[in-house]
């Protein structure tokens, strides 16, 4: 059975717990509940094992349970696939900043390259595409 407290043990306990609450803390600066601590490196240990063991478990498993995930559920596999793209998409244009001229002048010198190439004579090619005004 436990002892019971005394009414000065009791009187301390009421008055550290007033000082917790007007100050918001249980423990004065500087000292810790657990003074041990959690050991250095213990969390990143952890999740290094855990990341190796799923790797080799994917290594062994990973392509039949996506087959599976795919045939059996593919909403789930839309899902899982969509999960893993990017949330922005950036959007690149290397053309959009050439005029109309530039890029029928482009489209001209490719055409000209692969009939040097192809050897396709030039008569064969199509009539030259018309600017939109």
């Amino acid at each position: 059975m436990k002892p019971l407290r005394s009414q000065e043990q009791n009187a301390v306990s009421r008055r550290i717990g007033r000082e917790a609450v007007a100050t918001g803390r249980t423990f004065k600066p500087g000292v810790s509940g657990n003074p041990g601590g959690k050991p250095l490196g213990a969390r990143n240990r952890l999740q290094g094992d855990f990341l190796r063991a799923l790797a080799d478990d994917f290594e062994q498993h990973g392509r039949r349970a996506i087959v599976r995930m795919r045939e059996e559920d593919p909403s789930a596999y839309v899902r899982t696939v969509a999960s893993l793209m990017p949330k922005e998409l950036e959007v690149k244009r290397p053309l959009e900043d050439l005029s109309d001229e530039e890029l029928f002048a482009a489209v001209e010198a490719l055409r000209a390259m692969l009939a040097q190439q192809t050897g396709v004579d030039a008569a064969l090619r199509p009539a030259e595409p018309t600017p939109v005004q």
